[in-house]
């Protein structure tokens, strides 16, 4: 099954505007909560709700800009001596080694404790591209293959509902064979049990990352919610990605316009978009003029954010079909269609 979720925007703004604060979300999926990138204002935003690192789960990152990921330090340094454990970080496999290299090394690094990589500071699960991945209340992060890799040539968006091969592995059904198997709902994925098999369970797919017996228990608790990502453009030359939630939901994080994408994943069966808008000229994010020239249909369920402070003189019938997301308010989300939309203290 698709597990209903909530998603409230941290933020609404770029990198410079400081009252809608940084593009980042909050996802929230039974009381456990997960953050879609953290950048610099992520914790003053969260402070600002009455949250903080012990109320979140885990990070993904989808590209090494600041106002994505400028709180990682904070995350670290938080974790390591003050709550003294590790967060949860969910790394597109690009960013896996750039992230310590390239932008955490040189506050981080402690060589006099023996703190000299990404790993001594958070439980990383890292992922390839269109690899169905799982966000997950306890370590060991639950990964089912790639998506596409489907016995009866079908899309990649359709490659099984994922939540539903996640909830698979917890009846330990996940038995070992010497062969990779196809599953009941037509993905094919890898078990991380300690003998290198791969094998069918009975509700449909197999885990990698699971415990040995294929089950999700103490060592890997019971996966949420399914995610893969998606390489799109943003600035040239860097990397960035965006997110595909429960095999309906489309969420862009930066990226300019691209109308053949968002038709493809709409025709795949994504029903909901959250993406980037810029109302300013900018070579790197989707301009609003960019996006009025999606096809009608897409337009109807997109939602903007990362617009920084809306022009005032647009209304609600100037946007196109589309809606403004605002700060701080919370989405109700189930099977990729919206069920109610709340305001919650």
């Amino acid at each position: 099954m698709n597990r209903e979720f909530h998603i409230m925007m941290l933020g609404v703004g770029n990198g410079f505007v400081k009252s809608t604060y940084h593009n980042n979300a909050l996802l929230e999926v039974e009381g456990r909560r997960f953050l879609i990138d953290c950048g610099a204002l992520a914790w003053h935003s969260l402070y600002e709700l009455g949250l903080g690192f012990e109320d979140i789960d885990g990070i993904f990152i989808t590209h090494l800009h600041y106002d994505h990921c400028g709180g990682l330090d904070e995350a670290a340094l938080y974790g390591a001596y003050a709550a003294g454990r590790k967060m949860k970080l969910w790394l597109p496999a690009p960013l896996q080694h750039m992230l310590w290299e390239q932008h955490l090394r040189g506050t981080l690094e402690n060589t006099a404790e023996g703190k000299t990589s990404l790993a001594d500071y958070f439980d990383i699960q890292t992922v390839e591209e269109e690899e169905l991945f799982w966000l997950t209340a306890s370590s060991g992060a639950g990964v089912a293959g790639v998506v596409g890799e489907v016995s009866d040539g079908s899309s990649a968006s359709s490659a099984g509902d994922a939540d539903a091969g996640a909830d698979a592995g917890a009846d330990g059904t996940g038995g070992a064979s010497a062969t990779n198997a196809t599953n009941g709902a037509g993905a094919t994925s890898a078990t991380s049990a300690t003998s290198a098999t791969n094998a069918t369970n009975g509700a449909g797919v197999v885990n990698r990352a699971g415990n040995a017996d294929g089950s999700f228990g103490a060592a890997a608790d019971h996966p949420l919610l399914s995610m893969y990502w998606i390489q799109t453009h943003h600035v040239p030359s860097k990397f960035s990605c965006s997110l595909v939630i429960n095999n309906r939901f489309f969420y862009s994080a930066d990226m300019v316009a691209d109308a053949d994408l968002v038709s493809r994943l709409h025709e795949e069966g994504i029903t909901d978009f959250y993406h980037d808008c810029s109302f300013d000229s900018s070579p790197v994010h989707a301009s609003f003029q960019d996006l009025c020239q999606y096809p009608e249909a897409i337009r109807q369920h997109t939602y903007l954010m990362h617009y920084g402070e809306a022009p005032g003189v647009l209304g609600e019938e100037a946007l196109c079909g589309m809606r403004l997301l605002k700060q701080h308010e919370w989405h109700l989300w189930r099977r990729g269609s919206k069920l109610e939309e709340t305001t919650r203290e």
